[in-house]
């Protein structure tokens, strides 16, 4: 299963999924067909909550999308659990998150770091696996570096390259120096809840 969009406008796939769809921490961002959800009063968000108190029912909620929010939260168990209450089982979730060798990670409101293994810890089938919290389990669909943009020719070839090697050499990447070399600017998650 392949849903990962090519640009975080682009999320056409994600809008054809039916049922009740999420866009938590939407800001100034909503997202048509979706409820948009912040902790911020503005004119462009449906709900105001934060995500360690959700005013949704339990199962209630097909899919869920997050950009660029998670970093942000105090408390990363308690919202990993709200989330997991409100998804319906088999449901999505999407997260988009700064990679955490990034300048965008580098930011003094960030509250944590990701990796493409930082959701790991919920997945009962990955090696890597230990108990942040036993009532929490998603099953890890895919994940995926993203790299910023370039519009010279010569470099953008060479990031071809390096953006077919990361995400297909996932662990070689990650566990060398080609990360920091090459960082990307963020890493898209889908997992699935079980």
């Amino acid at each position: 299963m392949d849903v990962f969009v090519k640009d975080y406008r682009d999320l056409n796939i994600l809008r054809n999924i039916k049922g009740i769809k999420l866009n938590l921490g939407s800001g100034y961002e909503p997202e048509e067909g979706f409820i948009n959800v912040d902790i911020l009063k503005s004119d462009k968000v449906d709900v105001i909550a934060s995500l360690e108190n959700l005013p949704f029912k339990d199962e209630s909620i097909d899919l869920i999308y997050t950009r660029h929010t998670l970093e942000h939260v105090i408390n990363f168990k308690s919202s990993m659990e709200e989330i997991y209450r409100i998804l319906n089982k088999g449901g999505l979730l999407y997260i988009v998150v700064p990679y955490g060798f990034s300048f965008s990670a580098i930011y003094p409101d960030h509250k944590r770091f990701f990796n493409i293994y930082s959701f790991d810890i919920f997945d009962p089938n990955k090696s890597r696996t230990f108990d942040i919290s036993q009532e929490v389990r998603f099953r890890i669909i895919a994940k995926k570096y993203r790299f910023s943009k370039m519009s010279n020719p010569i470099k953008k070839a060479i990031m071809t390259l390096i953006i077919y090697f990361a995400n297909n050499h996932k662990e070689i990447f990650e566990n060398n120096f080609f990360a920091k070399l090459f960082s990307p600017y963020e890493i898209e998650f889908i997992l699935q809840k079980v």
